[in-house]
C-alpha cells in the first residue's frame, strides 16, 4: 500500500501487477505476458486494453465507467465497487464474478415472453445514460402486450450498446360459446349447443350455477333445487389459455313442479346442408319412445337408407340399412339404449338427414 498516483511504462516480462490501495487515475500499457492483475482501492475510471494472456482481474473500489473487452482466458473477475453496471462481454473460461454480471446488451424481462391475449411483459435495458427502443420509447423499461421483436440502443458512458433482440408471442385465447335452446319436443329440456374452438387439447369447466361443475365437453345436467340459474363455459387450450362465457340469453328456472333437464351436444350433430334430402317428408313416432320407433317417410322409393343412432356426445349407439318401400314405414328396436336425447341420421345417395327423439 503506497499513495502512487502514477505508473512508469510496464515491462514486456511482466506477468503480475499489484497496485492496489494506492491513488493512480491510470494504468500504462498492459504487457501481453500479465496473467494476474490487481488494481482495487484506485481512482481508475477506465483500464486499458487487456491482454489476452490475462487470468484474473481485482479492479473492485474504484469509479470505472466502462470495463474494456474481457479477453477469452480470463477466469476470475471482482468488481465489486468498481462502478462500471455491466460487462462488455462473458468469456466462456470466466466462471468467478464478483460484482455486476449483467451483459452491456442485454435485456430482462418481469415474466415470460409468451403470454396470453391481454396479458404482458416487461422489459428492462441496462442502466445507461439514455435509452432508445425500437418502439420509440426512451425510458429504461417498457410494458409490452403485444407480439413482436424489440431490443433497445443503450447510451453508456463508453458509447452506444445496442442490446440484444427479445420476442414476444401473445397467444390467442380460446373462442369460447354455446346456444341455449329449449327443447321443441321433450317438456323442461334443454339443449345447449357447444360451438367452442381453439388450440387442442382443450380443457373444460361447465359452471352450472348451482355450484355443481362438469368437465368433459358434452355433459348433461339435471337441476336438484328451485331457482334461477345462469351457465357458464370456460375453455383452457394446449397454450394455458382461458376464456369465459356466460349465457346471458335464457335463464334456466326449475319450479317445485317438475325438473330440468340440460343436454349439451356436438355442433356437428346439429344439421346438415344437403338440400336434397333435407326436402325430404320425415317423422318419427313415437317421439318420445321407449322400446322402438318407427320412421316413416313418403320420399323414399324402394330406396336403401343407412341409418345411425348416435348420442348427444356424437358417439354412434346403432346403425342400421333399411329398405324402404313405398310408402312403407320402418320400425326400429330402441329397447337397449338408455334414457335421454338422441340423434337420428339417415345417409342415401342424395344426402342427409338428422332428425332427433327422445328415449324413455
Amino acid at each position: 500500500m503506497n499513495s502512487l498516483t502514477s505508473l512508469p511504462a510496464l515491462p514486456a516480462s511482466l506477468t503480475t501487477l499489484y497496485c492496489h490501495s494506492n491513488s493512480l487515475s491510470s494504468i500504462p500499457t498492459l504487457p501481453v505476458s500479465l496473467i494476474l492483475l490487481d488494481c482495487e482501492g484506485n481512482l481508475l475510471t477506465f483500464l486499458p486494453a487487456l491482454p489476452s494472456s490475462l487470468i484474473t482481474l481485482y479492479c473492485s473500489g474504484n469509479i470505472i465507467t466502462c470495463l474494456p473487452v474481457l479477453p477469452g482466458s480470463l477466469q476470475q473477475l471482482y468488481g465489486a465497487n468498481a462502478g462500471y453496471t455491466c460487462l462488455p462481454n462473458k468469456p466462456a473460461a470466466l466462471t468467478s464474478i464478483t460484482g455486476p454480471s449483467v451483459l452491456c446488451d442485454s435485456i430482462s424481462t418481469s415474466g415470460s415472453t409468451s403470454f396470453c391475449q391481454g396479458g404482458s411483459v416487461i422489459l428492462s435495458a441496462t442502466t445507461g445514460n439514455s435509452y432508445l427502443w425500437s418502439t420509440g420509447s426512451t425510458t429504461q423499461s417498457i410494458v409490452i402486450t403485444n407480439a413482436g421483436s424489440y431490443s433497445c440502443v443503450v447510451n453508456m458512458s463508453c458509447g452506444n450498446e445496442t442490446s440484444n433482440t427479445i420476442t414476444v408471442t401473445v397467444n390467442p385465447l380460446p373462442t369460447v360459446s354455446f346456444s341455449l335452446l329449449p327443447d321443441t319436443t321433450q317438456l323442461h329440456h334443454y339443449i345447449a349447443v357447444n360451438n367452442s374452438t381453439g388450440l387442442p387439447p382443450l380443457s373444460y369447466d361447465w359452471s352450472w350455477g348451482d355450484g355443481t361443475h362438469d368437465s368433459i365437453p358434452y355433459p348433461s345436467h339435471t337441476y336438484a333445487d328451485s331457482g334461477v340459474y345462469t351457465i357458464c363455459l370456460s375453455v383452457t387450450d394446449s397454450t394455458g389459455c382461458t376464456n369465459t362465457f356466460c349465457d346471458s340469453s335464457y335463464h334456466i328456472m326449475r319450479t317445485t313442479n317438475y325438473m330440468v333437464y340440460i343436454d349439451v351436444m356436438n355442433p356437428l350433430l346439429t344439421g346438415n346442408k344437403e338440400v336434397n334430402l333435407q326436402t325430404a317428408q320425415v317423422t318419427l313416432y313415437p317421439n318420445p319412445a321407449t322400446n322402438q320407433i318407427t320412421i316413416l317417410s313418403s320420399s323414399f322409393h324402394n330406396e336403401v337408407v343407412a341409418v345411425s343412432i348416435m348420442n348427444v356426445l356424437g358417439q354412434e349407439a346403432l346403425s342400421y340399412s333399411l329398405s324402404f318401400g313405398e310408402g312403407r314405414g320402418e320400425a326400429i328396436d330402441i329397447s337397449k339404449l338408455s334414457a335421454g336425447m338422441y340423434f337420428l341420421q339417415m345417409k342415401t345417395e342424395n344426402g342427409s338427414l338428422t332428425k332427433k327423439f327422445v328415449k324413455e
